[in-house]
């Protein structure tokens, strides 16, 4: 038996979750509304060794602070970054950064178990 048929399909399936979550995640962000924030650095999760990117924005003349669901190196304390909230509830944040990697991801599962099927 070909065990490799079972990986190429296990690699399609996770490829097409991914794209599907993350079509999902970018279509949510047409209800938020886009602002920009400034970078406060990373924060601790919870005093664990997690960590989130700490950021600081304007909601109808009041400065909130709130945290990005992830950390990356490339927000660097200070920078500007779009981001974009929730007007109900505008602790619920995100930047699109994150689900344009896990798109790009996702593709490349995709593809690459579609290649590998078929010149196997």
């Amino acid at each position: 038996m070909n065990y490799n048929y079972i990986f190429y399909s296990i690699s399609l399936i996770i490829g097409v979750a991914l794209i599907i979550y993350s079509i999902k995640q970018l279509l949510r962000f047409k209800k938020m509304i886009k602002t920009d924030a400034i970078v406060l650095g990373k924060h601790s999760f919870m005093g664990r060794d997690n960590y989130v990117t700490r950021v600081e924005f304007n909601v109808n003349g009041v400065v909130r602070e709130c945290d990005l669901n992830f950390y990356s190196v490339l927000f660097k304390k200070g920078k500007k970054i779009k981001i974009y909230y929730n007007p109900d509830k505008y602790w619920e944040i995100d930047c699109m950064a994150g689900n344009i990697f896990t798109l790009i991801l996702g593709i490349l599962f995709f593809v690459g178990s579609l290649c590998l099927f078929f010149v196997m």
